[in-house]
This record gives C-alpha cells, structure tokens and sequence, in this order.
C-alpha cells in the first residue's frame, strides 16, 4: 500500500510545476500563494506576514485587477518568473493552521 501511495505522489509532484504554469497567474504578475482562497486561516496568515511582503502583495493583486478590467496582460518581462513564484504564506499558514488547532483543542 505504501509503495502505491508513494508512486501516486510522486506522479502529482511531476505535475506540480505544469500545474502552476498552466494557471496564467504569473502573466498578471501575481504569485500562487496570491490566489488563495481568503478563509479565516489565509487572513490571519497574510495578517502575519512582514509589513513589505503585505505591500508588495496587495500591490501585485492591484496590479492584476487592473490588468483584468483593461483585459491585457502585463508584458512578458513583467511576468513572475518560476523562480520568483515561491511559497511565501506556507510559513505562516502552518503557524496559523497550528494555533486554529489548539483553540479549538482549548475549547474542548
């Protein structure tokens, strides 16, 4: 079962980077982590982040929104290189997923 499982996962992790590519994000100059889903725990995670990445975040999604209701895209040397798109709230979202865990632990 664990041979299976591993085969399975390493097959997604091939993927991953296609996957990414594949989503258009960087065209508009936003990050992956830019595209997540606002829930509790990604606010409080953002809400944690140092003050230049919070700006610079809120930047690059003003940035695509302009660009969205322009309907252009940035110009190519203005896009997020794979090497630039980096995980930058996984830190902070253990953390959070972390203490939403022990509150409700607490609660208990």
């Amino acid at each position: 079962m664990s041979k299976l499982l591993d085969a399975f996962v390493g097959a997604f992790r091939g993927l991953a980077p296609a996957y990414r590519a594949a989503c258009g994000h960087r065209a508009y100059g936003l990050k992956y982590h830019d595209l997540l889903v606002e829930t509790p725990q990604v606010v409080e995670a953002i809400r944690r982040l140092p003050p230049i990445e919070q700006e610079m975040r809120t930047r690059r999604l003003k940035i695509a929104n302009d660009c969205c209701i322009k309907q252009v895209m940035l110009p190519p040397d203005q896009w997020t290189k794979p090497e630039e798109d980096t995980p930058y709230l996984k830190q902070y979202l253990a953390e959070v997923e972390q203490d939403f865990k022990d509150m409700e632990a607490f609660r208990t």
